[in-house]
């Protein structure tokens, strides 16, 4: 329960009987409760003093709070403030009331900045994970919208009343409860997505993505395919496993996980060769090696792309 708005309710008197045993009982939960109470309600007054130029006094207005609660306390006077601090004040409560009576409520959330030197989890108050990759920045915008520059992996935790929304250099994401992942900057945007279904939104365009499918945004322009689905734990626990896979799916599926253009020189059929290997925290150089061993693969990386030139299985 919203005990902020509680507070706002009962003192505008607009509670129910069951409002007032609530505020009852958080009243007699502690002294702390109790004085908060009492400076709510002193503030309360002070504006109502307003209206009519009047000295400030209080002590009967928190006999009648007390008579209401059906219980005794001690009486406070408060000292007459100038007009102008009173008028401070009424602009300070009718803030208060606004915030915790005529809007819905919403979530509290601490709007933070993440700077990952390297790579960080992010748990969000709604539950759900962000998995930060080094040198990248997740600012919270405000409850279940966020700001990304860099990369990440995201599982949503479901909230249909609420869909989580991600701002990026082109375009925006809308998801209410999946995982992707999202490599972002100031020249492209990247989306794949392992689970569930996203909405992108780029120049007054929507593109509904599901499993497996692969969104590029490069100068302006969006290409979409579809590739090999990557199961959420590989990304979770850094632990990619490949059982019988082709040469050609492995070598899709790291280039998606390393964020690297991967090129096939050669017309020769990767599918027919056949992988079994797992990877932890090799990099893609270690991965290629390892590769190069099994399958004969030549190959050349550079500028963020590797070239297949040839294998041999």
């Amino acid at each position: 329960m919203n005990i902020k708005k509680l507070i706002t309710t009962f003192i505008l008197r607009k509670e129910d009987h069951e409002e007032k045993e609530a505020i009852q009982h958080w009243k007699q939960e502690s002294m702390e409760n109790l004085e908060s109470l009492r400076q709510m309600m002193k503030i309360n007054e002070l504006s109502d003093g307003v209206k009519n130029y009047q000295q400030v006094n209080t002590a009967s207005a928190w006999s009648k709070v007390e008579h209401r609660l059906e219980r005794r306390t001690p009486v406070y006077h408060l000292v007459t403030f100038r007009n102008i601090a009173a008028v401070a004040i009424l602009l300070v409560i009718s803030l208060v009331a606004y915030q915790y009576v005529l809007t819905p409520s919403t979530p509290n959330v601490g709007l933070n900045t993440y700077v990952a030197s390297d790579k960080q989890d992010i748990h969000l108050s709604d539950g759900s994970l962000i998995k930060l990759d080094k040198n990248s920045t997740l600012k919270e915008k405000a409850f279940r919208n966020i700001y990304l520059d860099g990369r990440a992996y995201f599982d949503i935790a479901t909230d249909k009343s609420h869909p989580f929304s991600i701002q990026l250099q082109h375009g925006k994401i809308t998801v209410l409860g999946t995982a992707f992942n999202i490599n972002t900057s100031a020249k492209f945007s990247q989306i794949y997505v392992t689970e569930g279904r996203v909405k992108y939104e780029y120049k007054d365009t929507e593109y509904i993505l599901t499993a497996g499918d692969l969104l590029d945004v490069v100068d302006g322009n969006v290409v979409r395919s579809a590739k090999p689905i990557i199961s959420p734990e590989k990304w979770t626990h850094q632990k990619i496993v490949f059982e019988n896979k082709s040469l050609h799916e492995v070598l899709e599926t790291l280039s998606i996980i390393h964020n690297m253009e991967i090129m096939f020189v050669s017309q020769e059929k990767t599918d027919l060769c056949k992988i079994n290997t797992s990877f932890t925290t090799e990099s893609i150089e270690q991965i290629l090696r390892e590769l190069e061993i099994l399958s004969g693969l030549k190959y050349t990386i550079s500028n963020n792309k590797i070239v297949i030139k040839t294998y041999k299985c």
